[in-house]
């Protein structure tokens, strides 16, 4: 996740987004600074997405509810797994343990969803560089359709 991340601001940048907040390095530092790893990840993902969209105005571009769902679940994915680890450690009873076991397969859930969440922003990352890509050879070309 992270070297896409930072291969999609690349990308970004290199198709004329200029002046954006977040650097490629930035876009994925981020998750490993504490507190600010809580929103900055998000913004960088966001502008990734607005600057996909349209390089030359991507300050202008609106990003989707999809995004906003990806962190949440993203957030909600931290908390789970934490209380499943904590769980997973200290077991003694039968109770404990079924306890144990459906925080963890709650944790699964969360993660397969948010797995499915992040593949559906990369899909369409990828189609909206992709776009840009091919009219930016076009002109470059001189051909017109």
């Amino acid at each position: 996740m992270l070297v896409w991340i930072y291969r999609a601001n690349y990308n970004a940048r290199q198709l004329g987004a200029t002046t954006m907040e977040f650097t490629p390095g930035w876009s994925v530092g981020w998750f490993f600074i504490p507190i600010g790893n809580l929103w900055k990840p998000f913004q960088a993902v966001k502008q990734i997405w607005q600057a996909s969209k349209s390089a030359e105005d991507w300050e202008e571009q609106k990003a989707p509810a999809l995004l906003r769902w990806w962190w949440f679940f993203w957030l909600v994915s931290i908390i789970i797994s934490r209380l499943a680890f904590e769980f997973s450690g200290s077991t003694e009873t039968l109770k404990e343990l079924k306890t144990s076991n459906i925080v963890s397969l709650c944790d699964d859930s969360i993660n397969i969803l948010l797995f499915l969440l992040f593949l559906t922003i990369v899909s369409q990352i990828y189609r909206m560089q992709m776009s840009q890509y091919r009219m930016k050879l076009e002109i470059g070309s001189g051909v017109e359709y």
